[in-house]
């Protein structure tokens, strides 16, 4: 007997859906900073430090989960951009065959000179355990003037491992016609994905760290659209056939 077996009976006769299965361990768009970064996941709160209470959402510390040990500003709109002359639109799916869009919002990360560059902490807590290359880290990132250097980094603190080592994060970069004029493209939003690469248990405390790198005067790392999730791959058609058949077969014998 021949058995023609297609991905989307599989599923249905096996209960398995065809979307991937993700959980969100931190998730903001920057587009209300002023209301606890809009409610975002893995996040408490703005600024409530009592030190510089007055500086939310223009910068000031953050405090945990989120610790800013230099020189932070956030805000909401295309105003962000405009106010640090960097794009004020995105490739929102990182499709280049789409429209821009306006970005939502954003965050710049800045230090005070080559000495001490900015430096934002995120701390959470793993809700699950997460094999190595499944979670995922991904951002749009820009450079405001002469930064250069930027790293991401997820630090594993309850294993005292990095879950993502130090990663430079990704720019447009700068290029030079033939006149020998320099076009700073740094400053347009770059997609960045990263996966760890080392297993994470539930219940782990990590901490996602972004440096702003070396600069020079009024300069900064800008961030907007972060996620950071738990990404399980989808079985694949072929995976699902092949075991939908065998559950067929096991059925006829019966």
């Amino acid at each position: 007997m021949k058995i023609q077996v297609t991905a989307a009976v599989a599923s249905a006769i096996l209960g398995i859906s065809s979307a991937a299965h993700a959980t969100i361990l931190i998730r903001n768009d920057f587009s209300q900073v002023n209301v606890a970064y809009d409610g975002s996941i893995g996040v408490t709160n703005l600024d409530s430090s009592p030190v510089l209470p007055a500086q939310a959402p223009g910068g000031g510390r953050f405090d945990p989960p989120w610790q800013n040990f230099s020189g932070i500003e956030g805000g909401p709109g295309q105003s962000f951009a405009w106010q640090r002359n960097i794009g004020d639109s995105y490739d929102h799916d990182n499709d280049p065959s789409t429209p821009n869009i306006a970005i939502p919002g954003g965050i710049e990360i800045n230090g005070w000179d080559q000495s001490y560059p900015g430096i934002l902490v995120i701390t959470v807590t793993a809700p699950e355990d997460i094999p190595a290359g499944q979670g995922v880290i991904k951002f749009w990132a820009a450079f405001r003037q002469s930064i250069t250097g930027g790293q991401v980094q997820i630090a594993n603190i309850t294993q005292g491992i990095d879950a993502l080592p130090p990663t430079t994060i990704l720019d447009h970069g700068i290029i030079v016609d033939e006149g020998g004029t320099e076009w700073d493209f740094r400053k347009e939003w770059k997609y960045n994905e990263f996966s760890t690469i080392t297993p994470i248990s539930a219940g782990d405390e990590l901490q996602v760290i972004f440096t702003s790198g070396t600069e020079i005067g009024d300069a900064g790392l800008e961030l907007t659209d972060l996620t950071f999730e738990t990404v399980v791959p989808e079985p694949t058609s072929i995976g699902l056939v092949a075991m939908c058949a065998g559950v067929l077969l096991r059925r006829r014998r019966h």
